[in-house]
């Protein structure tokens, strides 16, 4: 298995790779469980895994490949965390991306859309999250009123 992470930091013109072990990479599997391209990562964002602030950063790209097998995450940072749009693919054929900004202080808006293989793109999620410190004020779902399954069958027509 081997497990890349490309980014370019803001104020430098040239990438730089940052080749990672699975043990370094993946939390430790659960008695039983075996390692995959999709096993749980040890930190919540690719960015951590670097030296370097998200506001420190351009952007990240994280490929893990395992044979034919491999799951690629690619996020732009326009303004950090407060601004990003992250797209990944996978062996499958399938992709996703997120766009998610901060309106204002502790206010997210976050569109996800969802391309299963041979399929078209659909929104599966929109939401606007309100937050304060150590608990969530607000929080509404823009497509509450339909299922995941419906969101998702969006990408059958053509």
């Amino acid at each position: 298995m081997r497990i890349c992470i490309r980014y370019q930091r803001r104020d430098e013109s040239t990438p730089r790779v940052l080749e990672l072990s699975p043990e370094e990479y993946f939390d430790p599997l659960d008695p039983g469980e075996e390692l995959s391209v999709r096993s749980v990562p040890r930190l919540l964002e690719d960015y951590q895994y670097t030296p370097h602030e998200a506001d420190e950063l351009r952007w990240t790209v994280l490929e893990i490949t395992d044979g034919a097998k491999y799951w690629r995450v690619r996020t732009l940072f326009m303004d950090g965390v407060r601004s990003f749009m992250q797209h990944t693919e996978e062996s499958d054929g399938s992709e996703e991306i997120i766009l998610q900004s901060e309106l204002t202080s502790g206010c997210w808006h976050t569109t996800r859309t969802l391309k299963m293989p041979g399929k078209s793109w659909s929104v599966v999620m929109d939401s606007l999250d309100v937050e304060q410190p150590a608990q969530l004020n607000m929080s509404r779902n823009f497509c509450e009123s339909w299922a995941f399954d419906e969101l998702k069958e969006f990408g059958n027509v053509r």
